[in-house]
């Protein structure tokens, strides 16, 4: 295989869930499904980031739950006006296949 200069970036650009199906843990299995196909994509050195508001606190605390880290605590503004947070989780290198998890 060629070798590749930089490692593998992953930007999760949305992760969203109903209001009316919220607190039930279906972001964290998101969350945790996500993590799990970008780090099939390579052996190691891989990073996934993310930009979250400042006024989302659920989304923040799953984040940071999940072992995400402050990247640039600054990283400008929504159109709101809201400060956007960079976050950075390493990846874990890939392992053996799993099944799919269900959100049942």
């Amino acid at each position: 295989p060629a070798l590749r200069a930089e490692p593998l970036l992953v930007d999760l650009l949305a992760l969203a869930v109903a209001p009316g199906h919220r607190g039930q843990g279906h972001g964290r299995r998101l969350l945790r499904e996500a993590i799990h196909r970008a780090s099939l994509t390579e052996s190691g050195g891989a990073e996934m980031r993310l930009t979250v508001s400042e006024s989302n606190a659920a989304g923040r605390g799953l984040f940071s739950s999940a072992g995400f880290e402050i990247l640039d605590p600054n990283h400008g503004a929504y159109p709101q006006g809201q400060r956007a947070i960079r976050m950075r989780l390493s990846l874990p290198p890939s392992g053996p296949p799993r099944a799919p998890q269900t959100l049942a």
